[in-house]
């Protein structure tokens, strides 16, 4: 198992279970959805970006990528969340 892998599952969860714009959490089918932007939540994380720049990347990612409106307390919450995971939990 890759070191970064716990920490890249915990990102996943989050963006699934917490941001989810799309509502798409309870859809088995749907379930990696937001896979695709794990890898740059981690590239931020592990470059030291504070809870202000994770949460403006997410309403990037809701406006640009996703097309839905972009919701700041969610972003502010799940960016916060996101600065609190122990990146050498392995």
């Amino acid at each position: 198992m890759e070191p970064r892998e716990p920490v890249q599952s915990a990102i996943h969860r989050l963006l699934l279970y917490v941001w989810d714009p799309i509502g798409v959490a309870n859809n088995p089918e749907a379930q990696d959805k937001y896979d695709v932007y794990v890898a740059g939540v981690y590239h931020l994380l592990t470059n030291g970006a504070g809870p202000q720049e994770v949460a403006d990347h997410l309403a990037r990612l809701e406006r640009d990528a996703i097309g839905v409106p972009v919701s700041s307390e969610r972003d502010a919450t799940v960016a916060r969340m996101l600065c609190a995971l122990d990146l050498r939990k392995h």
